[in-house]
């Protein structure tokens, strides 16, 4: 490894271990695709850079920003007058584009969390992340009030621990009291959220849920590859950014994505509403579900 790709890896786990949540050990090891020995040695030197990096018993680690926030304020500093403003900026900016979740992710990773919820969010939202910040960092379980399932399409009450928030402020990752499982919660589906006197009772459970390009999060992923036109291309890079960097272009009229998912749905989706424009490769299990998805359209008229 080079000494540019030690400097980038340095950076990334700053960011990640200051974006203000708490992340497993193994989480870590596994996004940076590093061995445990790699990590032990990047976090040693960064706790004798100064940064503040607790010796947690259960696989969390994070830097207290208590500690160590001033020292990130000060290489990059930023009002609250001047995040307001380039925090409105950057919502002004589409969200089919790429660059507004990079730059909700780097505010979220060097400046304090509260500020940017201020600043980004609806005040009841905003809200509610804050409420869930410090239900995470007490450990205590939550009770999300009528949360609208896009799943089962029935609105609940659903008792939770805390695990993660999303760098963009829109996603919960929960472990699940009644299924006991984590999952993942739109903030946008909950109506309030109540702070429990319960402290976590399952947090050798708890797992942060990735997320694939087409917003399907889960715990087994799968590769699949479909060709596609420049129409489908297009539009899948500006519905879904995240997507871009698994497409390649193999001639002049036709790209390919092969990336990773965690479900049909997402992907299924998609590939559904451009009929004739897309053409899914080996995959058995996608065309099932979308040979499955058309039969269900067709019994509807």
């Amino acid at each position: 490894m080079t000494t540019l790709e030690h400097f980038d890896l340095y950076l990334k786990l700053i960011r990640r271990l200051s974006s203000g949540t708490r992340h497993h050990r193994q989480t870590i090891i596994d996004d940076f695709d590093m061995t445990e020995r790699t990590f032990d040695r990047y976090i040693s030197e960064l706790r004798n850079l100064g940064f503040e990096i607790p010796r947690a018993k259960d696989g969390m680690y994070w830097i207290d920003r208590s500690l160590s926030r001033t020292e990130l304020a000060n290489l990059v500093y930023i009002s609250d007058e001047e995040l307001t403003i380039l925090a409105h900026a950057i919502e002004a900016i589409d969200e089919s584009n790429a660059l507004k979740s990079d730059l909700r992710r780097k505010l979220s990773a060097l400046l304090d969390p509260t500020l940017i919820t201020k600043s980004i969010l609806h005040p009841e939202r905003a809200h509610m992340v804050k409420l869930l910040g410090i239900a995470i960092e007490k450990k205590q379980q939550v009770l999300i009030s009528k949360y609208h399932s896009g799943h089962s399409k029935i609105i609940r009450d659903r008792k939770v621990e805390p695990i993660s928030i999303s760098a963009n402020f829109q996603m919960l990752c929960a472990y699940d009291l009644e299924d006991r499982m984590p999952k993942n919660y739109k903030i946008s589906r909950m109506e309030s959220i109540r702070i429990l006197d319960t402290t976590f009772r399952f947090q050798q459970q708890h797992r942060e849920l990735k997320s694939d390009p087409f917003r399907i999060s889960g715990e087994i992923e799968r590769q699949i590859s479909f060709s596609m036109t420049l129409t489908a291309c297009n539009l899948l890079k500006e519905e879904y950014p995240l997507a871009a960097e698994y497409i390649s272009q193999t001639n002049d009229e036709r790209y390919l994505y092969s990336g990773p998912v965690y479900g049909d749905k997402g992907v299924g989706r998609f590939i559904l509403s451009l009929p004739g424009e897309i053409e899914v490769l080996e995959d058995n299990e996608l065309k099932g579900y979308l040979q499955k998805s058309i039969k269900r359209y067709r019994g509807n008229f």
